[in-house]
Order: C-alpha cells, then structure tokens, then sequence
C-alpha cells in the first residue's frame, strides 16, 4: 500500500500539489497508515520470533556514531553538490544535521527489516536485501536534505499556519516516494524467505538457520 502510494506520488509530480491538493492531502495519510503498518509489522515480528536481550551497554555505540556521521558529511555533499533544495530557509549545519539523523532512522529500520528474515533467505534474497537497504540510504540522503533545509520553516508554520505547513513539505513527500524500490525489493526477499520457513520444522529465530523437514538438528 506505502509503495502505490509513492509510485502515484511520483507520476503525479510535486507540481500537482496545489492543483489537486486532495490527493496530495491523501497521499500524506496513506503515507502514515503505511509507515504505523510497517512498525506494526515489526513488532509483531518480534513477538513471533524473540530474540535475546543483549546486555545493557552505556552510552552511544560506535557504529552509531560512525552512521550518524557519515549521513551527515553526506548529506553535507550532497548539498554543496546540488545546492538549495526546497526553500533552503534553515541554517546549513542544522539541514546537515537533521539530513543525517534521517539517514541513520531510515538506514538502520531498513536494515532490521532486512536482518529478521536474513537466516531464511538464500543467496538471492541475501542480495536483494542488502539491495533495499542501500537504495533507502540513497533515498533517505535526498529527503533529508529537502526536509532539513525547510526545517526552521516548518517549525514556524507548525504554530501559525498548518496548511502552509503541509505544503512546505512537499519537496520531501516527493524525495523520499522511491522508497517504493525498497518495498518492492524487501517484499521479493521476504516472499523467499517465507516459502524457505514453511519447509522447516519448526520456527527459526534471527541468526539460526531454518531446519529442514525431517532434519533432527545439528549434534551438540
């Protein structure tokens, strides 16, 4: 439902938004409806297959780190590459900023999403989700530019005037549609993995691989 919603998003052009705002409009909703199915998704995956509880760790991880600030020295180029975009009303360290903490939320729930079902899949789908999770990088890198250089704008326009608001964030609306590869790609590898898991014998959590039928298991 999320990716139809971005495909139309896309042929419809951010140039409709004022001539036709009720799809625009609905657009937005579905995108919601979307995303609260997708974080329903997730946790209901992690209600069937639960997985350990690591050890409590203190403080910012490393690869957090790294991630978060290679979205924003990305975003950063990205910027100097194609200048303003969408209004460009924020100042240029806080848009890279907020680019990169969109780059490190889209890359690294794209990537669980690929990871849960990574023991099922075969060599195919190994590379079609390392394919979605990379095409959500590159997707999450525009939007995040489009989002951060409006930010200060939206904020305003959050207290004062709501339709304007809606309207400010069209540039991303549009920048982050593609994300339709990334479902698309994750839908083929989750279709694998689900045909990989109804022949085994019973469930696999993330990180096992699936028992064939008949299989007695591996010998301790």
């Amino acid at each position: 439902m999320e990716a139809l919603t971005e495909i139309y998003q896309i042929l419809t052009s951010v140039g409709s938004v004022r001539t036709n705002p009720l799809g625009y409009y609905l657009g937005i909703v579905v995108t919601l409806v979307g995303f609260y199915f997708l974080w329903r998704g997730l946790h209901e995956w992690n209600g069937l297959h639960p997985r350990p509880v690591p050890p409590a760790r203190r403080g910012i991880s490393g690869p957090t780190i790294m991630i978060l600030g290679g979205g924003i020295v990305a975003t950063a180029l990205l910027n100097f590459g194609l200048g303003t975009v969408g209004g460009g009303d924020t100042p240029a360290l806080l848009a890279w900023i907020i680019g990169g903490a969109l780059v490190f939320a889209i890359g690294a729930f794209f990537y669980r999403l690929r990871a849960m079902v990574d023991p099922l899949q075969g060599s195919t789908g190994h590379l079609l989700g390392w394919a979605a999770f990379a095409w959500s990088l590159g997707v999450a890198l525009i939007s995040g530019l489009a989002l951060g250089q409006v930010m200060v704008g939206l904020f305003i326009d959050f207290f004062t005037d709501w339709p304007a608001m809606f309207m400010a964030i069209a540039p991303f609306i549009f920048a982050i549609a593609p994300l339709f590869v990334t479902y698309g790609l994750l839908s083929i590898g989750y279709a694998s993995a689900y045909r990989n898991a109804s022949q085994s014998s019973g469930p696999v959590r993330p990180g096992e691989p699936p028992t064939p039928r008949g299989s007695t298991g591996s010998a301790r």
